[in-house]
């Protein structure tokens, strides 16, 4: 009955959380249960590669926002994923999809390598000229080369900033207003003191990339209590909570 906050966030991602959907409709049904019985706002978010979200599942769980990945044009987007499945025509589909059978919106995540940066910008063209920009939003990325045989070559900074910032001259062209880039004061995705990570196992961390070195604990051991729970001290006055279940 004591709410000091005034919502939950749950974002799920992996790997790819859809290889467990059962737990994700488990999961989304019971927590709209609870903020339903509460008084409280739920809202869920999706990262997902996309090949097994289905016009059903996009009718029965209300995403606010899911993200997609695109790595170019289509015959460079195709050459440039790992896996030979799921292709640039495929996933234009399910963005006419998630336009049609719900109401989130889509956040376009480019990675940006040597090999697209020439047709970044066009790619963003074609998406808004498909979709327009009500329910478009933009996450570009500077890939990073971690193996050696990986298929792309990495952007210096000052490369991918270029490319960045063209992108963010067509955006602000797109809703009609100009913002300067704005540098994160983090690079962890993060950034809030009252954010949880929750492993497939049920643990809870403040960090997804370290999930075997942190003190953990169990959901059910910090929604029992009525404070914030090891929070930024900052984080007292905030009104969401900020889950992330990662996903296999």
């Amino acid at each position: 009955n004591d709410n000091i906050f005034e919502g939950i966030n749950i974002h799920y991602f992996g790997g790819e959380p859809l290889l467990n959907i059962p737990v994700l409709i488990y999961l989304d049904e019971n927590i709209k249960k609870i903020t339903d019985k509460i008084g409280i706002v739920y809202k869920a978010f999706l990262t997902t590669n996309g090949s097994m979200l289905s016009k059903e599942l996009l009718q029965k769980v209300k995403f606010s926002s899911i993200q997609l990945t695109f790595d170019g044009l289509e015959k460079t987007h195709d050459r440039l994923r790992v896996s030979d499945h799921f292709h640039f025509k495929e996933e234009i589909e399910l963005i006419e999809n998630i336009m049609n059978f719900s109401q989130a919106k889509v956040l376009l995540r480019t990675n940006i390598c040597k090999e697209n940066k020439d047709e970044i910008i066009a790619l963003h063209k074609y998406i808004f000229e498909k979709f327009g920009n009500e329910r478009i939003e933009i996450n570009p990325n500077r890939t990073i080369k971690y193996h050696q045989d990986d298929s792309f070559e990495m952007l210096s900074v000052q490369e991918y900033a270029e490319v960045a910032y063209q992108i963010k001259l067509l955006w602000s062209e797109q809703k009609g207003k100009f913002e300067l880039p704005v540098p994160r004061s983090t690079p962890c995705k993060f950034p809030y003191g009252n954010a949880y990570a929750i492993s497939p196992e049920g643990y809870c961390t403040f960090c997804s990339g370290s999930m075997d070195q942190e003190k953990k604990y169990f959901l059910m051991s910090i929604l029992k209590i009525k404070k914030c729970f090891l929070f930024a001290k900052n984080a007292k006055n905030a009104i969401y909570y900020h889950y992330v279940w990662v996903g296999a």
